[in-house]
């Protein structure tokens, strides 16, 4: 018998010291499934806008044609602007040049010409006259057109790294909102400018917005070819002042109706969200007062008392 206590003594002791070293490995696993699933926390909140697109994305078939015939169709015309872009801002097919001078109606090729046009009128050349107006044109091509060159390289990086470098996620969204803010920034001052140097005075000469019709020209094809005799001789601006009117206005009206489409959007979905909360209903039930709940708790009292008489004793 003090043999077999000796024993089970001994698988006692030797099963308490198996689990005793057992108990660091398992709080070892612990840990580290601990740390993993707080890892994956982490990951999760920082892709929570990413899930949060993918479900908005689950949407049905049609909408999904919808989206992506507006996006289709966002693509080829921004395509198309800037291809345009590129084209009048390195290869022009206006005059190389369009002097303007403030108090004249009409642009020149030359300054000298320029300052003949102001002499002849009796105007007083000031300082900084006369500028060359198909120089800023220009300008505001090739500013554009490298500002979306910009633009595509930016989105295309910061969507690679946000893909591939999930681990420094956090320093490619300070860098690629830092980027965007710059852009945006320089995308409003590059409309602003151009926006003003079309429309005017000067820019609005230099495009042929001034030009009067003759009277002798009878058909479009007439006025056509008065148009860019008179481009020709006077360094007038037609086409690239056409593009950039049609741009700008499109622009205009593009940004009007989209405030007024998403504000109208916001307004039908506040009024579908609230028709389906509902009006809360009232509770006309009169408050409990301290008297009632007084009597309410001397009854529950009595009731239990009773209910402890009532039991049999055993």
């Amino acid at each position: 018998m003090a043999d077999t206590e000796n024993n089970t003594g001994a698988e006692i002791t030797t099963s308490g010291g198996a689990a005793a070293e057992t108990a660091p490995l398992k709080g070892e696993q612990t840990a580290t499934t601990t740390a993993a699933k707080d890892g994956k926390k982490d990951w999760a909140k920082g892709d929570k806008h990413v899930e949060a697109l993918i479900e908005k994305c689950n949407v049905s078939t049609r909408n999904q044609i919808i989206a992506s015939s507006v996006l289709g169709v966002s693509a080829i015309l921004y395509g198309v602007f800037f291809i345009y872009l590129g084209v009048y801002g390195y290869g022009n097919p206006d005059p190389e040049h369009a002097y303007f001078i403030d108090g004249v109606d009409q642009t020149a090729l030359t300054k000298e010409a320029a300052e003949e046009l102001a002499s002849t009128a009796g105007v007083t050349v000031r300082a900084g006259y006369p500028i060359d107006m198909a120089h800023l044109f220009r300008t505001w091509f090739l500013w554009g057109f490298w500002g979306s060159v910009f633009m595509i390289a930016l989105l295309a990086t910061v969507t690679t790294l946000y893909i591939m470098c999930k681990q420094h996620l956090g320093m490619i969204k300070m860098i690629g909102g830092i980027s965007y803010a710059v852009l945006f920034c320089n995308t409003a001052a590059w409309f602003l400018l151009g926006f003003f140097w079309r429309f005017s005075k000067a820019g609005r000469i230099s495009s042929g917005d001034k030009i009067e019709r003759p009277d002798s020209t009878t058909d479009n094809k007439e006025w056509n070819d008065f148009l860019k005799a008179q481009s020709e001789a006077d360094g007038y601006q037609l086409k690239g002042g056409h593009f950039m009117s049609v741009f700008l206005w499109l622009c205009i009206i593009t940004f009007l109706v989209v405030v007024a489409g998403g504000s109208i959007i916001a307004a039908l979905m506040c009024m579908v969200s609230s028709g389906e909360t509902g009006p809360k209903p009232i509770n006309t039930a009169e408050p409990a007062t301290d008297a009632d709940t007084a009597d309410k708790k001397t009854t529950g009292g009595a009731e239990e008392t009773e209910q402890k008489v009532q039991e049999p004793i055993v």
